[in-house]
């Protein structure tokens, strides 16, 4: 290929004159030649109507000056062609045609055979044994026989299809277009003759025609095959045919419609058509071979089982898309042969079982389950779209957040916030301290060094508290020296006593004491109410979640699970992910080292999810069965604490319709189900098979409002270090009392 586009053009016109000049030699072209004709026509239909830029033609000795003609029109247009002489002698014919074809399979490209050439049925033959009859071969035919071109008419009176008589400037109606390009089938009837009406020429006289031989041909439902029959012996215009079979293995019937004409004084004349997938509808109730994956056991016939939307949570994906390709099944008019297996499809000792391997193997046409995408799988099956998005995760209630309560005293203000109260605190007393000891000075004046020496002494006036003369019945024998340390113990309480709400024992006389009395109260009231908000919006708010990866996950101490599915055992089998290796080995199957056993947590949908019901379990279960059940057993409050972590990436979890390797079925496939998309019948097909993911319905019960031990410990150790500190310095000031007595002997 890469030598061909190396050449260049006039080179090759060169070359193809020379090898005219010495195949012509013994040859003898008549004198009445229509070349120029055909080939103009070969020129239009290739460039103008199918743009093609790549090809291949079959030519023999009676046509050399036309292989010629065409290669060189071809040439002068820039399509790179290629020849291949299909008359010689003495060589194996048996592979030579088809393997030039097989050659280049991925590029799309033209094949013009002529029919007059005595070896073209072994190219037809060859074509169809390897299955070259597809879209990637774009074959333009001109058959030996011809059609008569009659008045206003659509059959001839040999019996055959024909175009309306045209003359210059006056071209057939849109209508009388498209009278003549309803298909018509063309192939073995019940006898096994050929049904159809075609005639070998315009005598009428029964023979095997194009028609004929391509009908017992492989030629599939995505075929590009043009037959352009000549209107008269001369070969002045042609009649074109397209021709396509619904699925030739099936039992399908070859389909011929009129697809339009050539003349020189009309040029190439084709109706503007639909796209040949749309086109090619009606399949005439052709048997295709299905096969389904089924998991669970069904206990009613199968295709029953498949259709009703009951116990939807069981082997939902399948009977999703088996509903989809029953919607297709109408939309294209043909029938189901429904096999089943329990298997996707895995390599087993090479070869791949269930599913992909009935599909390799060609015993089915197409896979009514959807699957991942695989690069093993592509190899051996195609895929068309994607139908269905399938999500497995691991699903668990989380549990509660135990190092979050330790302290949840501490927990409503972060620790700057802390140090900033302490801080504003210490400032505060401060303040007030200054002011009490203003406040004395100013009330004893210059006897306060008289009465500082004594304070025992009951004949003296004491400086007393506000307090204590509020009580004057108790005289001075209430009454308390005004050491400086009593002063500053006097202001920390009273500035604890604001911020929490006790208010104040003792109101200062000067009004810096006073003011900053009102600040005590003003900052300790705004700090309470955040505080206090906080605290209670703890009980209500939900539990914060910490596990939300893998890892997270694997670090638990939850119990893990995962649903007894192929895909999820083949997961671990391919994955590099160090967290999803680390987790099967260490989580779900591993060696219990306490019972002396290999421990496998590989668990039924219904059996895994009761677990995590029960809590302290987390279980890898695909959405589309779960939600089913989590709706119908799970409670409110359950519901809400589940948690969802994805274990398979993103990308993975696409799910595609498949049919056989370079099955002519796939864009029917791929195009139906866009279809089906774009009209919201697969997005109703997911309303009926899978659940929406359960609502989180939460309602404050007196349940959620009762605080636990664990939150309040914290409260209780506090007390029990207060009231053990206060004993402590009881003792210590009886202590110091009796030794204060003994010293003075009382």
């Amino acid at each position: 290929m890469h030598l061909l586009q190396a050449v260049p053009r006039c080179l090759w016109v060169v070359i193809l004159l020379a090898a005219v000049v010495v195949l012509a030699n013994g040859s003898t072209v008549k004198s009445d030649d229509y070349s120029e004709t055909v080939a103009t026509f070969v020129f239009r239909f290739i460039r103008d109507h199918k743009g093609l830029k790549l090809g291949v033609v079959f030519g023999c000795d009676q046509k050399l000056l036309l292989i010629y003609k065409v290669l060189s029109q071809l040439a002068t247009g820039g399509v790179l062609t290629r020849s291949v002489h299909i008359d010689r002698v003495g060589e194996p014919r048996h592979e030579r045609y088809s393997s030039t074809l097989r050659q280049s399979l991925e590029f799309h490209q033209f094949v013009l055979l002529d029919m007059a050439c005595e070896n073209a049925p072994d190219v037809l033959e060859q074509a169809s044994r390897y299955e070259l009859f597809n879209a990637s071969f774009h074959w333009l035919i001109i058959d030996k026989n011809y059609n008569r071109i009659v008045d206003s008419d659509e059959t001839a009176t040999d019996g055959s299809l024909a175009w309306p008589a045209t003359t210059k400037g006056n071209t057939s109606s849109e209508n009388t277009f498209h009278r003549l390009a309803e298909p018509v089938d063309y192939g073995p009837g019940a006898d096994g003759s050929i049904d159809g009406g075609w005639t070998d020429d315009c005598n009428g006289t029964l023979a095997t025609t194009t028609f004929d031989l391509l009908a017992t041909m492989n030629v599939s439902i995505n075929a590009e095959l043009t037959v352009a029959r000549p209107t008269d012996a001369s070969y002045r215009g042609f009649t074109l045919y397209d021709l396509w079979n619904p699925g030739f293995i099936s039992g399908g019937k070859l389909k011929v419609e009129l697809l339009g004409r050539y003349s020189p004084a009309d040029g190439l004349v084709i109706g503007r058509r639909e796209t040949t997938v749309v086109r090619r509808r009606n399949m005439d109730g052709l048997k295709l071979k299905i096969m389904t994956v089924v998991i669970q056991k069904p206990h009613q016939p199968f295709e029953r089982y498949l259709t009703t939307p009951q116990n939807t949570h069981l082997d939902s994906v399948h009977r999703y898309n088996y509903g989809l390709m029953s919607m297709l099944r109408d939309f294209y008019n043909f029938t189901f042969v429904n096999r089943r297996t329990k298997s996707w499809g895995y390599l087993r000792n090479g070869k791949f079982d269930g599913m992909i391997g009935a599909l390799s193997r060609r015993e089915v046409d197409l896979g009514g389950s959807p699957m991942y995408f695989r690069q093993e799988r592509h190899r051996v099956v195609s895929y068309t779209t994607r139908s269905f998005i399938e999500r497995p995760c691991f699903i668990f209630r989380h549990p509660p957040r135990n190092e979050a309560v330790k302290n949840p005293f501490l927990l409503p203000f972060e620790i700057i916030v802390w140090y900033l109260m302490v801080a504003c605190g210490s400032i505060l007393t401060l303040a007030l301290c200054c002011s009490f000891f203003v406040e004395d000075a100013a009330a004893a004046g210059g006897a306060v060094d008289a009465t500082a020496n004594n304070c025992h002494n009951k004949d003296t006036r004491a400086n007393i508290s506000t307090t204590h003369r509020s009580h004057p019945a108790d005289g001075n024998a209430g009454a308390k020296c005004n050491y400086k340390a009593e002063k500053v113990s006097k202001s920390i309480l009273l500035f604890v006593g604001g911020v929490c709400q006790q208010g104040l024992s003792e109101i200062p006389h000067l009004s810096s004491g006073r003011c900053t009395s009102f600040f005590i109260l003003l900052f300790g009231y705004l700090m309470y109410q955040y505080y206090s908000a906080s605290i209670v919006g703890t009980l209500l708010m939900e539990q914060p979640k910490t596990i939300k990866t893998l890892r997270g996950l694997i670090d638990s101490r939850l119990t893990l699970g995962i649903e007894d599915i192929p895909y999820s055992r083949d997961y671990f089998v391919r994955t590099t992910d160090a967290d999803s290796l680390e987790l099967h080995r260490t989580r779900i199957e591993y060696y219990e080292p306490r019972t002396g056993r290999n421990e496998s947590h590989f668990l039924p949908a219904a059996d895994g999810l009761q677990l995590v019901r029960e809590g302290g379990y987390a279980f890898h279960v695909a959405i589309s069965a779960a939600y089913r059940i989590i709706r119908r057993t799970f409670g409110e409050r359950e519901i809400c604490e589940l948690s969802e972590i994805d274990m398979f990436p993103v990308w993975s979890q696409w799910m595609v319709a498949i049919v056989q390797k370079n099955s002519p079925y796939r864009d029917v496939i791929t195009y139906g189900l866009r279809r089906l998309n774009e009209a919201g019948l697969m997005q109703r097909q997911r309303h009926v098979w899978q659940e929406p993911k359960p609502k989180c319905v939460r309602q404050i019960a007196p349940t959620d409002l009762i605080v636990g031990l664990d939150a309040v410990v914290s409260a209780f150790v506090l007390l029990l270090t207060g009231a053990a500190l206060a004993i402590g310095v009881l003792v210590l000031e009886i202590l110091c009392h009796r030794l204060r007595l003994a010293r003075y002997g009382l």
